[in-house]
């Protein structure tokens, strides 16, 4: 398959990033993906277009890492189911193989800032002793 260019690829990411988002809100019926509230936050292509890394996170925080996992086995599943309806929505003559991933770009600004969080209240606690020193 020949490279795209950057544009069309660009364009077509953010397509598919929103077709797959309708589909897991309306076509996945399973409530554990319903509870989890599954958002579906990239898309990258590869340079032919043949592969589609799906990136997720849930936007449900009370979502256990335990119900994470089996959600995203979920959605795993229903990679083929996802691939035939890009093909037929885009019109590609072949359409790319998805592959859903979990985004942990949330989990770790969470870990920033609670690290963040803890290096200011030691600050301030040992600003407060040289202060009634």
């Amino acid at each position: 398959m020949k490279k795209q260019s950057g544009f069309r690829k660009q364009r077509l990411a953010k397509d598919i990033q929103r077709l797959i988002g309708e589909l897991v809100m309306r076509e996945v019926r399973d409530q554990r993906i319903q509870r989890a509230s599954v958002v579906v936050t990239q898309v990258q292509l590869s340079p032919d277009i043949s592969h589609a890394r799906v990136y997720v996170t849930f936007a449900n925080p009370a979502t256990s890492p335990k119900d994470r996992e089996i959600a995203l086995g979920i959605l795993q599943e229903s990679e083929g189911y996802f691939r035939s309806v890009v093909g037929k929505q885009f019109s590609l003559r072949s359409a790319p193989q998805i592959h859903v991933h979990y985004d942990e770009t949330g989990d770790e600004i969470e870990r920033i800032r609670r690290e963040l969080l803890e290096e200011k209240e030691e600050l301030e606690a040992i600003k407060a002793r040289s202060i009634l020193e």
